[in-house]
């Protein structure tokens, strides 16, 4: 009997631990199922496939809106496939009028900017870049752009079940407001980059095998940079630098593995977190305020680094130059300078950031 008993629990624990029914997103959420993103989001799914199989990590992608076919190659054992849903809120239609005019404006005023030379040795952490500009219209416009880019929430992952849901109607907006050429100074790559990334970016959430240690290959000075920052962290901002990491990572990797063979096409997954860099921070030149210099600098959240931040950091982990560390450091040290300003401290749009 007692032998019996122990086949029936270990039976019982099995199929907990095996057999176990995925948790859906959109019950477990409260979403229904998108399409306006979703031929985008399957060329994402291909190109993160392709970073994951190149680098033979045990991970495949799988959009939950196209039928399995019966003849598929059988996965390998050791692989975990993650379902990964487009979602949205239930009798939610968003029109994006107001981020189309935001651009519209930001384009039109850029034009009319004008920098008072005067101030134009100005370091952000100085007072007087407050006078830098004289035409200060465009200062509200980013300022909207940045406070939107706060609130999105792109993407979900649940390490207890195999998916990843991306949210479809945030991943519109951070399109018209982050996807495009702003400025007409360089070209961009197609969007199905970025939500590449992001799925990469999840996928390093639910691999707690790879550790911020792993990046010591990089040069030293850039690798020793990147740990004493990620070490100064919180325990959120950590782990969402450590996932951070392990899409750069992937992304550097895949374009040494793959140099001479890659098409444009291919490199543009490479080439996309620098431009974003270089549009976050175009965005950001432009409002000089205090509450504008705060946003630049400081988190928006407790659990979350800020964008330029985030993409400094992502950079550094795809150049091979050894000295490029220096404009992780100058962003840290401009950021700790400015946090000990009285602005930083009684500026209520200040006060309500994250240091």
């Amino acid at each position: 009997m007692k032998k019996i008993l122990t086949v029936l629990i270990l039976l019982s624990l099995f199929s907990c631990n095996y057999f176990a029914t995925p948790l859906d997103p959109r019950e477990e959420l409260g979403l229904i199922d998108a399409t306006t993103m979703r031929k985008t989001a399957s060329k994402a799914i291909g190109i993160a496939n392709k970073i994951l199989e190149n680098q033979k990590q045990n991970f495949k992608l799988r959009a939950s809106w196209e039928n399995f076919k019966g003849n598929e190659q059988l996965l390998e054992s050791t692989t975990k496939t993650i379902n990964v849903f487009l979602l949205r809120p239930k009798n939610y239609f968003p029109t994006f009028e107001k981020e189309t005019e935001v651009i519209d404006d930001f384009r039109s005023e850029l034009e009319n900017v004008k920098v008072n030379k005067d101030f134009d040795n100005c370091a952000d952490e100085d007072d007087c870049v407050r006078n830098l500009y004289e035409n200060h219209k465009i200062g509200p416009i980013v300022a909207h752009v940045l406070k939107q880019q706060a609130t999105l929430e792109i993407a979900k992952t649940n390490p207890k079940s195999d998916y990843i849901a991306l949210l479809d109607s945030d991943l519109q907006k951070f399109k018209m407001l982050f996807g495009k050429n702003i400025s007409g100074d360089f070209n961009m790559p197609g969007f199905e980059n970025f939500i590449a990334i992001i799925l990469l970016h999840e996928i390093g959430h639910l691999n707690q095998s790879f550790n911020f240690s792993d990046l010591n290959s990089l040069p030293k000075d850039n690798y020793d940079a990147l740990r004493d920052y990620h070490n100064s962290l919180n325990q959120n901002k950590k782990e969402e630098t450590r996932a951070d990491a392990y899409a750069a990572y992937l992304i550097s990797n895949y374009a040494k593995s793959a140099d001479e063979t890659l098409s444009y096409e291919d490199r543009s997954v490479i080439l996309y977190i620098p431009i974003q860099a270089m549009l976050v921070y175009i965005y950001q030149l432009f409002d000089k305020s205090e509450a504008g210099i705060c946003r630049q600098y400081f988190d928006p959240s407790k659990t979350h680094p800020n964008l330029q931040l985030r993409y400094i950091a992502m950079s550094l982990i795809l150049s091979e130059k050894p000295k490029d560390f220096g404009r992780l450091e100058s962003y840290l040290y401009t950021r700790d300078t400015i946090s000990k300003k009285d602005f930083a401290i009684n500026n209520l749009e200040c006060s309500r950031l994250h240091f």
